[in-house]
């Protein structure tokens, strides 16, 4: 499980580079006009913070390549992080906040990547899970 931490720091480091270098964009996980009339290559058009992700793990935004142990490693670190520090988020919510910019995204993903859950987060994680 180690190697697999690190690889999700890894990645989540390498979206927020992504994300600075491609632009933001809300609403949908790339650009389609930037694809379609642009011709642009998907892997380098405006993405969303979870675009940005899915760039990193599988090449593309697209979201015909999710899913994979390496893939829901970064997303449950992802949800993790936003439960306890961006409460009542999901990270496409807070992408797509008005006035949301690249420079806070990449923020929140290296954040996410440095992040290490103290033993109450963790706890209060686990309780969010459990049903009332």
């Amino acid at each position: 499980m180690a190697d697999l931490s690190a690889q999700v720091d890894s990645d989540l480091e390498h979206a927020a580079r992504v994300i600075l270098r491609n632009g933001l964009n809300q609403g949908s996980l790339y650009d389609y006009e930037q694809a379609d009339q642009d011709k642009i290559p998907l892997k380098d058009c405006r993405v969303c913070g979870l675009g940005t992700i899915h760039i990193v793990i599988s090449g593309t935004p697209s979201p015909n390549r999710w899913s994979s142990d390496r893939y829901n490693a970064v997303i449950d670190r992802i949800n993790d992080y936003m439960w306890i520090h961006h409460t009542g988020y999901t990270l496409p919510k807070w992408n797509d906040e008005p006035g949301r910019t690249a420079d806070q995204v990449a923020e929140l993903l290296r954040s996410a990547a440095a992040w290490r859950p103290t033993p109450t987060e963790a706890l209060a994680d686990t309780c969010a899970l459990v049903p009332a």
